[in-house]
């Protein structure tokens, strides 16, 4: 517990934790091979791997990381077979490539075997799997929490994650500040098409303006608008899964083949700086003939405005209405993006995948969840 000494300006309480802070980093920098057991150090020199052991631990993240290898060689340092495995396996591994490929397996980080010891380590900043990968790829080096990426070996930069779980094989990724789903394309195109959809209903007047039954014979995509309307609160909370993607990505396709009037304009909105905008429908022009000259009569529609042609004048100002295909194409380029050229290291309950490749699941708190694209495709 930092000890306090207040004044009227903190003056003296800032230097008292800065000092404190200054005596934990002397107090790690203290921490290197020299600190080993001897029963570690010995081995090594007897492998002729000393150099290899004092490469492995220089390059150990400064605090919780190395303070956990730290901790771990002591406990084992009385039991010579251990220890022995230890030095025995050692930068022995070549570790992952960018193709794809590892020559680190299952067995080397079995339940019972110090390489499971080593693989549960988890220390603050740093991810299970990580100090296994320091301990068994030769030349590497573990980064901590500083850098976007975990592990750097001869072969480039890697990030690590664990996803074993026996109940949740297919477990989807969450990624980190790069995913959050706000800033992608899908997602504003997602709320402008549920902040569309009310207001035509008039939601925010309590008072409707459109009438869909009206407008469309489809009961399918009726139902589909009703889905995104009662699904509206959780979606701008961040919360959008499969279901969603699936109901969204039907409305768009049959908006998309609606019939309709080609070539005119149906709609006039008028903006003045002295009363309120004002949007009617109106009997069609040409669009053509509206381009030409500097006249252009119209004629306010008389009737109901939920004919197709005045929704789908609505709907169809929506990027994904217009195409539905760029809703998966958005989705794919927001998962590349945040993802980036690192390939990911991801422990399965089978093995370990390492890929850049992966697919969009969902999201949720406003995070883009992601797949590897083998295992989505199986």
């Amino acid at each position: 517990m930092n000890e306090r000494i207040f004044n009227k300006d903190n003056q003296v309480e800032e230097v008292i934790v800065s000092k404190i802070e200054e005596r934990k980093k002397v107090k790690d920098s203290l921490i290197d091979v020299n600190s080993l057991p001897d029963s570690i150090k010995n081995a090594a020199i007897k492998a002729g791997k000393m150099q290899q052991l004092t490469a492995f631990f220089d390059r150990l993240p400064v605090g919780e990381g190395r303070d956990a290898m730290f901790n771990l060689l002591n406990s084992i340092s009385n039991n010579q077979g251990e220890v022995d495995f230890f030095i025995k396996n050692l930068w022995t591994k070549t570790g992952p490539t960018g193709n794809g490929k590892i020559d680190i397996n299952p067995n080397d980080y079995k339940p019972g075997t110090l390489g499971y010891k080593i693989f549960e380590l988890k220390p603050a900043g740093m991810g299970k799997g990580e100090l296994l990968f320091a301990w068994r790829i030769k030349d590497s080096e573990i980064q901590g929490g500083s850098v976007n990426f975990d592990l750097m070996t001869p072969n480039g930069k890697f990030e690590v994650k664990d996803y074993r779980n026996k109940s949740e094989p297919k477990k989807s990724i969450r990624l980190g500040v790069k995913g959050k789903a706000p800033q992608y394309r899908f997602f504003r195109q997602i709320l402008e098409t549920i902040s569309l959809i009310e207001k035509m209903m008039g939601t925010d007047t309590l008072v409707t303006k459109y009438q869909f039954d009206k407008s469309f014979g489809d009961t399918e995509l009726l139902d589909v608008i009703k889905y995104i309307t009662e699904r509206s609160v959780s979606i701008r909370t961040g919360e959008f899964n499969k279901t969603d993607q699936s109901n969204f990505k039907t409305f768009y396709e049959k908006i998309s083949k609606v019939n309709y009037t080609p070539n005119v304009y149906v709609k006039a909105i008028f903006r003045g700086p002295g009363g309120e905008p004002l949007e009617i429908n109106i009997e069609p022009i040409s669009i053509e003939d509206a381009k030409k000259g500097n006249t252009i009569t119209i004629t306010k529609a008389s009737g109901d405005i939920s004919t197709v042609d005045s929704v789908l004048a609505e709907f169809r100002r929506l990027r994904y209405a217009r195409n539905p295909q760029d809703l998966d194409n958005d989705l794919q380029d927001a998962v590349n993006t945040a993802v980036g050229s690192i390939p990911l290291v991801v422990f399965r309950n089978d093995g370990i995948n390492v890929t850049t490749e992966f697919v969009f699941s969902h999201v949720s708190q406003s995070g883009i969840f992601i797949l590897e694209k083998s295992i989505a495709e199986k």
